[in-house]
């Protein structure tokens, strides 16, 4: 056996930089407040190891990424 000990390796480390912005609006009246956001979500698009997996179909280690580069509108009302 080599010198690896089990859970001994590990994943690059992990970068993901996100930027949100918007605006609220609130109502004295009507006790509510309504809100729009924009949101990037991982805005250098960098490939970020979410999960490596065993697939015994082909004795391989199968890896999964997160999301990239990911635009998101929002809307948001409370009462």
């Amino acid at each position: 056996m080599g010198d690896e000990f089990a859970f001994s390796k590990r994943n690059s480390d992990f970068f993901r930089l996100d930027i949100k912005t918007g605006i609220t609006i609130k109502s004295k009246k009507r006790k509510l407040s309504q809100g729009l956001f924009f949101d990037i979500q991982n805005i250098t698009n960098n490939k970020n190891v979410f999960a490596e997996r065993y697939n015994p179909v082909n004795n391989q280690i199968n890896t999964a990424y997160q999301i990239g580069f990911f635009p998101n509108f929002s809307y948001k009302i409370q009462f």
